[in-house]
């Protein structure tokens, strides 16, 4: 009996140090599939094999997808990168849900949730109700443009961060296109001035700082290499690069 409550609080243990997540949606040069990835930001090992990924009210344990690299058995830190035939770059709009069990009404069993192009996909009243996503946010859709190719969706958070401004869209094509994969916020955290970086500052035609709330807060269409912000207050901020039609949003702390 020991045993047995001592394999229980150790089992317990354990999935309370266990922060798995979706981590990337990276679209392919083809218009047939995605891959999305998982990671684990805990500090023990969680083996996701039994979890389920609900994609537009679409619902697939996560040992049904085909995996292109890593393993379900997520050692802290590691990552398993799943291929997502339902989810093509022509598809619009769409809502990702990560789930323990298939439950999918849980706000237990959730454990993730994003979406782009527009509100209201997927499991999206789960995540309101769960505290981890806010109403009315959405990734910008990348792919509207049907002659962009690649670029997906990335989590920069630390695991335990969750809502729209901890999520960036990237896209690849053409010399504006690689502002979005490759443009940076330097130093950040920031306190006086930050600068964005990128391979040539003169694709950058436009940069709003927004507050956590959408309130515009500054707006500059040049002098990228070096942005005063000495008059905001602490705390996070959203910056909107614009690149002719396109345009990425990076998260910025101001300390």
């Amino acid at each position: 009996m020991i045993k047995k409550l001592l394999l229980l609080l150790l089992l317990t243990s354990q999935l309370a140090n266990s922060q798995v997540r979706f981590k990337e949606l990276a679209f392919g040069y083809n218009d047939n599939s995605a891959e999305i990835v998982i990671i684990n930001f805990g500090n023990s090992t969680v083996d996701i094999s039994s979890y389920w990924i609900s994609t537009n009210l679409t619902e697939a344990q996560v040992n049904t997808f085909q995996i292109s690299s890593g393993s379900y058995i997520l050692l802290a830190g590691e990552y398993i990168v799943l291929e997502h035939p339902g989810i093509q770059r022509a598809t619009l709009n769409a809502g990702f849900s990560l789930f323990e069990t298939n439950n999918f009404n849980s706000t237990t069993d959730m454990l993730d949730f994003f979406q782009y192009g527009s509100t209201g996909n997927d499991r999206e009243f789960v995540a309101i109700s769960k505290g981890i996503w806010n109403p009315g946010d959405y990734l910008l859709n990348l792919h509207s443009d049907n002659s962009l190719l690649g670029g997906g969706y990335t989590y920069d958070g630390n695991g335990i961060q969750n809502n729209m401004q901890y999520w960036s869209g990237y896209g690849l094509l053409n010399v504006q296109e690689q502002v979005f994969s490759k443009a940076k916020i330097h130093p950040n955290p920031a306190s006086d001035n930050f600068s964005i970086i990128t391979p040539n500052t003169n694709t950058i035609d436009q940069v709003n700082i927004y507050n956590i709330n959408g309130a515009l807060i500054k707006k500059m269409n040049s002098g990228f290499e070096k942005i005063n912000i000495s008059n905001l207050n602490q705390g996070i901020y959203l910056v909107e690069i614009i690149s002719g039609y396109k345009k990425v949003t990076k998260r910025l702390i101001v300390q």
